[in-house]
């Protein structure tokens, strides 16, 4: 149960508390689970916050978005959802190492995240990282088969595989010819 509540799974834990109950379960220690749910709702970020800064994010006010993720992530440590927006704004403004360091924090809370494997194969593949870009796509993929970004996501980075193969072979031709 206090797993659930750490990984920031609050309904799983309420579910479970009910059916503790439900089951005949009383005493000191469903009294001290309701407490900790208690608290710990009141320190989980609304939906209105969340979407204040997704709006900021999506109308492309990285600067504003950034700032108020930060103090979000102060206000709510460890929430998965805010440190994947961070990731995801820092991306946008080019914070690719802090980005990483975002989405990598994400999935040590909630490593079943697939649009957070996605998201960090985006940016592993724009930097480059293309091996590890293919192991975040095929996570992704493996936890969600019918992620239709990550598919797809997935699928281009063959393409640009293979548009480097062509690029090496025409490469190597052109040296053999002129040698």
């Amino acid at each position: 149960m206090h797993l659930l509540i750490n990984m920031g799974r609050l309904n799983d834990a309420s579910d479970i508390l009910e059916q503790s109950k439900n089951f005949g379960l009383s005493g000191n220690k469903i009294r001290e689970i309701e407490d900790i749910l208690g608290k710990s709702y009141k320190d989980t970020i609304s939906s209105k916050e969340l979407n204040s800064l997704l709006g900021l994010y999506n109308s492309r006010k990285f600067e504003k978005a950034l700032e108020y993720g930060h103090s979000l992530a102060i206000q709510f440590p460890g929430t998965p959802s805010i440190l994947h927006l961070l990731g995801a704004i820092k991306s946008a403004l080019g914070m690719v190492k802090e980005a990483r360091l975002d989405y990598q924090r994400v999935l040590e809370i909630k490593p079943d995240s697939s649009d957070t494997y996605n998201n960090m194969a985006i940016l592993l593949k724009r930097t480059g990282h293309l091996d590890n870009a293919k192991l975040a796509y095929k996570k992704a993929i493996v936890l969600h088969p019918s992620y239709i970004d990550a598919n797809y996501n997935f699928a281009n980075l063959y393409i640009c595989y293979y548009q480097m193969l062509d690029i090496f072979f025409l490469l190597y031709f052109l040296y053999h010819i002129y040698q």
